[in-house]
């Protein structure tokens, strides 16, 4: 039995994503988690890569277990999934494109988010998972076993620079949420900015050095305080993008920080000829210097794939969602690493083209949905979540 003031403790703390009487970890889920990192293209009618289909493995894995958590208090994210997809696809249908590929990619990341909410897939095994398969990448880059595509910058079997500096910035965020040490956390944020560093890749590292600032200074502050934070932090962010991308090294990216502002004006003139409910999913890319080219701007990605409504619905569900917007409990520090994590994704979509649609972001989306669940009646009792708290 815990002491009264353990105990105590524990209950004020009032850990969301963690909190449990024992330790729980499922090596399966953990290996899958651990696949997340591995963007090896594989053949089928789909052409999903190796990260996507460990997480349909998760899911099939999960569809025959029980929902250990209700999802009544998130109801509302079923119906947002449906509506969005059924919509998606009429846009598609209106445009004379094929959207099977990129919506099916869309409702696997869906279904994922419900089953770890639910409960469904132990969500501790796969963030470790998750964890352990980025340093591994890491290593079998250095080891000369992972590919090599930016001239040895970190990318390994996540292939870009900017795709592995997405990974780095959110993860540790979101890991630091699972372990209680404090010594622990600060070994986590380390290493990922360590990570980042090895990646070069400006946006992220400084949309990282955005979350750690909310990390430790929103803490302090009440809600009208804490979006004048989230403003002063999307201007400095903006103007070190803007002022500091010559500095150094970086003046030798001259040519590619030219492309780069081509591809965006090409971008934003395709936005400007797209009716307002976009020209469907698939579409975010244009044409520049005789090779195709993704969008640069992950908000220009969901406006031209379907328009206002697309926009205003993904960017809302990661505001809501990610930041407890309508939560009536406390804060605790579970919730401060998931915001952190939020502002990370948010200020990565304004410079990288595949942020919101992405395994991280949609871990993020799970874990936070799991917080809000965490206090709803188990389905058939007896569960709790699996946690390092135990074991701190």
């Amino acid at each position: 039995m815990l002491p009264a003031s353990h105990a105590c403790a524990q209950a004020v703390s009032g850990d969301r994503v963690s909190s449990s009487d024992r330790w729980h970890f499922r090596l399966l889920e953990a290996l899958l988690g651990g696949l997340f990192v591995f963007r090896i293209a594989l053949p089928g009618p789909l052409e999903l890569p190796l990260s996507d289909i460990a997480a349909l493995a998760l899911i099939v894995i999960a569809a025959f277990r029980h929902p250990r958590r209700s999802l009544r208090p998130i109801s509302w994210y079923v119906y947002f999934c449906v509506l969005l997809v059924a919509y998606l696809a009429v846009v598609a249908l209106v445009n004379d494109i094929d959207p099977v590929r990129r919506l099916a990619r869309f409702a696997i990341l869906m279904v994922l988010v419900g089953f770890i909410a639910s409960a469904r897939i132990d969500l501790r095994s796969v963030m470790i998972g998750a964890g352990v398969g980025l340093v591994a990448n890491t290593a079998l880059f250095y080891a000369g076993l992972a590919p090599d595509n930016y001239g040895g910058l970190l990318t390994g079997f996540l292939e870009d620079k900017n795709r592995a500096g997405l990974y780095f910035a959110v993860l540790p965020l979101l890991l630091i949420a699972f372990v209680r040490p404090t010594w622990a956390k600060a070994l986590i944020l380390i290493a990922g900015a360590a990570g980042l560093y090895l990646t070069d890749s400006r946006t992220s590292m400084a949309a990282f050095a955005g979350g750690i600032i909310w990390l430790v200074l929103s803490t302090r502050l009440g809600g009208g305080l804490r979006a004048v934070l989230a403003l002063a932090i999307y201007l400095a962010f903006s103007w070190v993008e803007d002022n500091l991308a010559e500095i150094g090294h970086y003046a030798e990216r001259a040519g590619s920080d030219a492309l780069r502002s081509r591809i965006d004006s090409a971008a934003l003139i395709k936005v400007s000829q797209a009716p307002w409910y976009g020209l469907g999913v698939g579409e975010g890319e244009v044409t520049v210097a005789g090779g195709r080219w993704f969008f640069h701007n992950s908000y220009l990605v969901l406006l031209v794939e379907g328009g206002w409504v697309m926009l205003l619905a993904v960017v809302a569900l990661f505001v809501v969602v990610g930041f407890r917007v309508g939560a009536r409990s406390p804060r605790t520090f579970d919730d401060v690493a998931i915001e952190a994590a939020t502002v990370a994704v948010l200020l990565c979509a304004t410079r990288l083209g595949e942020v919101f649609f992405t395994l991280p972001a949609f871990l993020l989306l799970g874990i936070a949905l799991a917080a809000r669940v965490r206090e709803a009646p188990p389905n058939g009792g007896g569960y709790s979540w699996p946690t390092s708290a135990a074991s701190g």
